[in-house]
């Protein structure tokens, strides 16, 4: 009987080691998973940090940075449309780049959608085309409004007009959308193009819309320098041009 009481004994303290080594091996192996992403079948979803998000956002206009927030928490994307002129770049242009760059940061936090258009702002609008932006929804815009097409074409004022009715296609369409302008590319040694675009930048500040100056990131126009950063034909952005266009916006749009 004494037998058997020390032989049951020494089950029980078997038994009860290789549970405890179990249950240690459970816990090791589940606290090895990084807190930012999980385990589905063979591969890691990451989980969106949602105030790192914002941080990043930091430096966008605030009524843009609290529709991000709010569509955080609803899980809803956040609209982010570029648009404007052939300073653009199609595939490897400046927007490109920026697309790009806000996808791999906010993730699926944010949908971003590009518009090129060859016109003036004139002609934009008689083609319906802000109706075409409008469509979109967007919740941010950027926008070069043209500028250059409308260089010795459209008047000033005229370009103005037609920067007020996109606005309110936008916002039409959206009513939290924010509208964000910028120029497009410096020209070399031009005289009255300067003064047209003083006088968008004029308008964005009366009229109080966001207003990215990149043109602070280019040499002068009167520096052979900036000729690096155009093409030959001297109307649009050369691959260094983009470049430079894309890191500022990029510094912008994702704070860090």
């Amino acid at each position: 009987m004494k037998k058997l009481s020390i032989v049951l004994l020494f089950i029980i303290c078997i038994s009860t080691l290789i549970l405890g080594t179990m249950e240690w091996k459970q816990k090791t192996n589940s606290s090895s998973i990084p807190a930012a992403s999980k385990k589905v079948g063979s591969k890691a979803v990451s989980t969106i940090d949602s105030d790192a998000l914002v941080n990043y956002a930091a430096n966008w206009p605030q009524p843009a940075l609290d529709g991000f927030s709010k569509s955080l928490k609803t899980k809803k994307p956040f609209v982010i449309l570029l648009a404007g002129s052939p300073a653009l770049g199609k595939e490897e242009g400046w927007a490109s780049s920026v697309s790009k760059n806000l996808k791999e940061t906010y993730e699926s936090a944010v949908v971003v959608e590009t518009r090129e258009y060859d016109m003036t702002s004139s002609e934009f609008l008689s083609q319906n085309k802000a109706d075409e932006l409008a469509s979109l929804k967007p919740d941010m815009t950027i926008l070069e409004p043209l500028t250059l097409k409308d260089n010795g074409i459209v008047r000033i004022e005229e370009s103005h007009s037609n920067i007020d009715a996109i606005r309110e296609k936008l916002q039409e369409a959206n009513p939290g959308s924010t509208l964000i302008l910028q120029p497009p590319n410096p020209l070399f040694d031009a005289s009255y193009y300067p003064f047209q675009v003083e006088a968008l930048k004029k308008y964005a500040t009366e009229n109080n819309i966001p207003y990215i100056d990149h043109w602070a990131a280019w040499p002068e126009m009167k520096n052979e320098e900036l000729k690096e950063y155009i093409e030959e034909d001297g109307s649009l952005p050369s691959s260094e041009g983009h470049k430079l266009w894309a890191q500022y916006l990029t510094d912008y749009l994702i704070s860090k």
